[in-house]
């Protein structure tokens, strides 16, 4: 098996492989979405994708550039504007249950109790004009519905779990004082509020460099198991990916075409796709983004 694993320098320790967690076999299903097609302008980037997430389980989601995974991620989130976009299918957090079929209100109700997003770029993600304890505290009090006295323990409690001391000075600084790090940092705190039972996070990482980057998923891997969240990670790094997730899907011509364990994608991929990332990521840097685009299919 290949052992994927990035050699930062010698101050950070490399993080062993993560173990198929095989107590999860059985496990509920959280989200199922089945024949979902999205179309923008015309244009078909999602086309009859079929996808099912267990419970207390981390995914990574690969793919060429322009594949449609961000959009995948949007379409699950109800962030995709109809129009210019129109979507068939179904997307499902219970069975009988169709987040498509909904009015407006209720499936962005639905989405709120169950989804929580990290996004690529966590500046432009927080509001410039919100300190970070304003954030945490009105978010809190939509979607826990906390008085004031416990949102006050509770913003401590979020931030320690995304790794940050909840100090004054923290609570007062805005977006524009946080580092890069730190911003992703809050996102996964907001992120947690509400106890969602599937994080969506597209990218959070792109942005780091490899040590703080292996931080951040190693903090998020320990949060989705201690607290069993279902995590669907987009990313174009199979290494960072190799780290911290149990499965992994391959995105393709607008279709999940692969899903397997981490073990067999290090291994004995199934698909073309699957084989090229695995000789491309062996052999690149970290973050310089492969060429798929000039494979034959």
């Amino acid at each position: 098996m290949s052992q994927l694993l990035y050699s930062a320098p010698a101050k950070a320790k490399g993080p062993e492989l993560p173990q198929e967690d095989l107590s999860l076999a059985s496990s509920e299903t959280v989200l199922s979405v089945e024949k979902l097609r999205v179309k923008v302008s015309g244009e078909e980037i999602l086309k009859d994708l079929e996808l099912r997430l267990e419970a207390a389980t981390i995914y990574g989601l690969l793919g060429p550039s322009g594949v449609g995974k961000s959009t995948l991620l949007m379409a699950i989130a109800g962030l995709l504007p109809e129009p210019p976009y129109s979507l068939e299918g179904s997307i499902a957090f219970r069975p009988g249950e169709n987040l498509l079929k909904l009015k407006l209100r209720a499936r962005q109700l639905l989405i709120a109790e169950n989804i929580g997003l990290i996004f690529q770029e966590a500046m432009s993600s927080l509001d410039p004009y919100q300190s970070v304890g304003s954030a945490l505290n009105e978010i809190l009090a939509f979607k826990e519905k906390l008085p004031a006295a416990a949102r006050k323990e509770r913003i401590r409690e979020l931030l320690e779990l995304a790794g940050l001391r909840a100090e004054e000075s923290l609570l007062r600084k805005y977006p524009h004082e946080l580092s890069g790090g730190m911003a992703q940092r809050v996102t996964l705190a907001l992120a947690l509020i509400g106890q969602p039972r599937i994080i969506l996070a597209d990218e959070p990482s792109s942005s780091m460099d490899a040590i703080y980057a292996l931080d951040f998923v190693q903090k998020l891997r320990e949060l989705a198991k201690r607290e069993g969240i279902t995590v669907l990670f987009v990313s174009h790094d199979l290494a960072l990916l190799a780290n911290f997730c149990d499965r992994i899907l391959l995105l393709d011509q607008g279709k999940i075409i692969e899903e397997s364990p981490v073990s067999q994608m290090l291994s004995a991929p199934e698909t073309e796709l699957g084989r090229e990332i695995l000789k491309v990521a062996e052999k690149i840097s970290r973050y310089e983004e492969p060429n798929y685009s000039q494979r034959n299919h």
